[in-house]
C-alpha cells in the first residue's frame, strides 16, 4: 500500500525571511541585557540643613532656655516683694508708735475740758435769773404808768370828736349850692355838644362818599393779565431776522458741501455713495440748525413781547390804583378837617360851661372850707390833749424801757461770761483736737511711707512677673518661629528631592527604551510576517509605582526568551 505524505511550506524566499528572523531573535537572547539600577533620590541639602537646624539649640526644644530665664526672674519677682512687705512693716509699726502719744494727749485735754463745762453752764443760768427777776420789776411799773395816761387822752379825745361833728353838720349847705351851680353848667354843655354831633356826622358823611370815590376807582386792580394784548408789543422786524439768519445758516451749508464735494473729488470718490450720505447728513443738519435758531428767535421774541404787555399792564393799573388812592386820602384829608372844626366848637362849648360849672365847685369849696378848718381846730385841740397824755406814757415807756435795758445789761453779761468760760473750754478742746490731728497726720505720714514703698515694691515685682512672662511667650514665639523655618526649609528640599527623583526615573526610562528597542524592531518585523497588526506585540512603558518599568521589561525579555526556546525545540534554529 502506498503512502503519500504531502507538506506544506511557504514560498522558499518567506521561509528565508522568517528563518532569519528566528536566528536574529536568538542571537539577542543569547547575549543577554543588562538593565539599569533603580535609584532613589537622597535628602537635598536644604532637608540636611532642616534636620541639623532641629537637633541643635535653636530647634526642637529651643523655648527651654527662656522657660528656665523666666523662672528665675518669677523667682526674683517673689524675693521683691517679699523684700518690701519686710520694709514696709517698720515704717507702719513707726507710724502708729508716734501717733499713740498725741492720742493720749488729746484724750486727756477732752476730757479736762468736758469736766469744766458743767461750772461755766451753772455760773451763766444764775446771771440769767437775776437779770429777768430785776427786768420783771422795772417792766411792771412802767405798765401802771402807761394806764394812767391812756385814760387822760381818752378824755381830750371825746372832747375833739364833739367839735368835728358840729363842722360836719355845715358841709351839706355847702355841698347844695355847689350842686346846683354844677347842674346848670351841664345843661349849658349838652346844647353846645349837639351842635359839635351834628357837624361830626356831615363830615362822616363826607369822608364816607370821598371813601366810595376811591373804591370805584380800585374796581379793576386786580383784574389778570389778558394775553391777547401780546401781539401789539411783537417787533414788526422778527421775521426779517429770522429770514436773514435761515439764509446765513444755508449759506453755511453750502460751504461746508463745496468743502465736502472738493475732499470727494481729491480722494477720487465723487458722486459715490459715501459722498451722497455726507450730503444728506449736512442738508440734514442744516434744516435741524434752522429749526433750531428759528424756533429760539421766534420764542425770544414772544417772550420778550409778553414781559413788555405785562409791564405796560402793571404800570397801568399802578396809577389806577394811585389815583385811586389819592382821591381817597383826599377825601379823607377834606373830612378830618370838617371833624376838626366841629370838634373844636365842641370843645369851645365844653369849656365855657367848665369855667361856669367850676365857678360853682368853688363856692361851694369855700363853705367846705371854713368848715373844714373848725373842724381842724377841733382836731387841733383833740390832738393837743392827745399829745400830753403821749408825752407822760412815752416817759413812763421810757421808765420801763431803761429797766429792761438795765436787765438786759445784768442778762448780756451773765451771757457773756458763760460764753467766755464755753470758749476757754472749746478752745481747750480744740487745741487737744489739734494734738489729736497732729499725731494722726504724723501717723499718716507713716503709713503713705509705708504704701508707696510697698506700692513701688509691689509694682518692682509685678514688673519683673510680667517680664518673666514676656521671656516665655519669647521663646514660645522663638520655638514656633524656629520650627516654621524648618518646616519651609524641609519642603523646599522635598520639592528638590522630587525633581531629583523624577529626573533619575525619566533616565531610568530612556535607558531601558534603549536596551529593548532591538526587541520591539524583531516583535514589529514578526508582527509583520504573521500578518497581525503591530501593536499586539508592542512593549508598553508606565510609571505606575505598582510596578516598575524594569520587572515589565524583564517580563517581556523572559517571554521573547521562552518563544525563542520553544523554536529551538522545534528545530527551526537546526
Amino acid at each position: 500500500m502506498a503512502t503519500e505524505t504531502q507538506i506544506v511550506r511557504e514560498a522558499p524566499e518567506i521561509e528565508a525571511y522568517k528563518l532569519g528572523l528566528l536566528k536574529d531573535a536568538k542571537d539577542l537572547a543569547d547575549k543577554g541585557i543588562t538593565l539599569p539600577t533603580q535609584q532613589v533620590a537622597g535628602f537635598t541639602d536644604l532637608q540636611d540643613l532642616a534636620f541639623k537646624a532641629a537637633q541643635q539649640e535653636s530647634g526642637i526644644g529651643g523655648y527651654q532656655p527662656y522657660l528656665t530665664q523666666a523662672g528665675y526672674t518669677m523667682g526674683d519677682a517673689e524675693r521683691q516683694l517679699q523684700s518690701v512687705y519686710g520694709a514696709a512693716s517698720p515704717y507702719i509699726t513707726g507710724a502708729m508708735q508716734t501717733a499713740d502719744p498725741y492720742r493720749q494727749a488729746s484724750e486727756a485735754a477732752l476730757l479736762s475740758a468736758m469736766q469744766g463745762v458743767p461750772t461755766q453752764v451753772g455760773a451763766a443760768q444764775r446771771g440769767i435769773e437775776g437779770a429777768l427777776d430785776y427786768g420783771q420789776g422795772v417792766t411792771g411799773g412802767a405798765l401802771s404808768a402807761m394806764d394812767a395816761a391812756s385814760l387822760a387822752a381818752r378824755g381830750q379825745a371825746q372832747t375833739g370828736i364833739g367839735s368835728i361833728m358840729g363842722a360836719a353838720g355845715l358841709i351839706p349847705g355847702q355841698l347844695s349850692t355847689a350842686q346846683t351851680g354844677a347842674q346848670q353848667a351841664i345843661q349849658g354843655a349838652r346844647g353846645i355838644t349837639a351842635g359839635a354831633a351834628q357837624d361830626l356826622a356831615r363830615a362822616g358823611q363826607f369822608g364816607q362818599a370821598a371813601a366810595q370815590q376811591g373804591i370805584a376807582g380800585l374796581a379793576g386792580g386786580a383784574a389778570q393779565f389778558d394775553p391777547s394784548t401780546i401781539s401789539q408789543y411783537m417787533s414788526p422786524y422778527e421775521d426779517i431776522a429770522v429770514q436773514q439768519a435761515m439764509q446765513d445758516i444755508a449759506r453755511q451749508a453750502q460751504i461746508a458741501q463745496q468743502g465736502q464735494a472738493a475732499q470727494a473729488v481729491g480722494a477720487g470718490a465723487f458722486g459715490g455713495s459715501r459722498a451722497g450720505v455726507q450730503a444728506a447728513e449736512t442738508a440734514r443738519a442744516q434744516l435741524e440748525q434752522q429749526g433750531r435758531t428759528a424756533a429760539q428767535m421766534r420764542a425770544q421774541g414772544y417772550q420778550s413781547a409778553a414781559q413788555q404787555a405785562q409791564q405796560a399792564f402793571e404800570q397801568a393799573r399802578g396809577r389806577q390804583l394811585q389815583s385811586a388812592q389819592l382821591r381817597g386820602q383826599l377825601g379823607q384829608a377834606g373830612a378830618g378837617t370838617a371833624l376838626q372844626a366841629a370838634q373844636q366848637a365842641g370843645q369851645l362849648g365844653l369849656s365855657a360851661e367848665q369855667l361856669a360849672a367850676q365857678t360853682g365847685l368853688q363856692s361851694g369849696q369855700l363853705g367846705m372850707s371854713a368848715a373844714q378848718q373848725q373842724a381842724a381846730m377841733a382836731e387841733q385841740a383833740a390832738r393837743l390833749g392827745i399829745s400830753t397824755e403821749q408825752l407822760a406814757a412815752q416817759i413812763a415807756q421810757q421808765g420801763g424801757q431803761l429797766g429792761q435795758a438795765q436787765a438786759q445789761l445784768g442778762l448780756s453779761g451773765a451771757q457773756a461770761g458763760g460764753q467766755l468760760g464755753l470758749q476757754g473750754q472749746q478752745a481747750q478742746a480744740a487745741m487737744a483736737g489739734q494734738m489729736g490731728d497732729l499725731g494722726l497726720q504724723y501717723g499718716q505720714f507713716g503709713l503713705q511711707g509705708g504704701q508707696a514703698l510697698g506700692q513701688l515694691g509691689l509694682q518692682s515685682g509685678q514688673a519683673l512677673g510680667t517680664l518673666g512672662l514676656q521671656q516665655a511667650s519669647l521663646g514660645e514665639l522663638a520655638q514656633q518661629t524656629g520650627l516654621r523655618n524648618l518646616q519651609t526649609q524641609y519642603e523646599l528640599g522635598k520639592q528638590q528631592q522630587a525633581q531629583q527623583q523624577a529626573t533619575l526615573e525619566a533616565k531610568r526610562q530612556s535607558d531601558l527604551a534603549q536596551l529593548y528597542e532591538p526587541y520591539q524592531r524583531l516583535s514589529y518585523l514578526s508582527d509583520i510576517y504573521k500578518g497581525a497588526p503591530s501593536t499586539q506585540q508592542t512593549i508598553a512603558t508606565s510609571t505606575s509605582p505598582g510596578v516598575s518599568p524594569a520587572q515589565q521589561f524583564m517580563g517581556l525579555g523572559i517571554a521573547g526568551l521562552s518563544a525563542a526556546a520553544g523554536a529551538q525545540k522545534a528545530g527551526l534554529f537546526g
